[in-house]
């Protein structure tokens, strides 16, 4: 079960694909999340704290975070891989439980 962060980073991650939150574009405040999602502060921080620990941001003094260059194939890549990974683990399941393509 996803938490409160989690959920909203996999929302604005859905929007950097889909190109709704571009590249060079800046990420959301954190009051402008805050209020989007009706979470707390921390929450809110969290947010943008695991954004930019995994370098989806550039920081640009004065003006805040945009969505980094890159980013769109950053989360591609990794999204995809987290889906193989649970593929595999499901296809190893039905194996073990004698499931065939019905």
């Amino acid at each position: 079960m996803e938490n409160t962060t989690t959920k909203i980073v996999r929302i604005l991650e859905d929007e950097i694909i889909s190109g709704k939150l571009p590249e060079g574009e800046y990420l959301y405040s954190t009051r402008e999340i805050m209020n989007r999602f009706s979470t707390s502060e921390k929450t809110a921080r969290r947010v943008v704290y695991l954004f930019h620990a995994t370098e989806l941001l550039e920081t640009e003094r004065g003006k805040g975070l945009r969505i980094a260059m890159g980013a769109r194939d950053f989360v591609l890549e990794y999204r995809r891989r987290a889906w193989h990974e649970k593929f595999d683990e499901l296809a190893k399941e039905a194996e073990l439980l004698e499931i065939e393509g019905e």
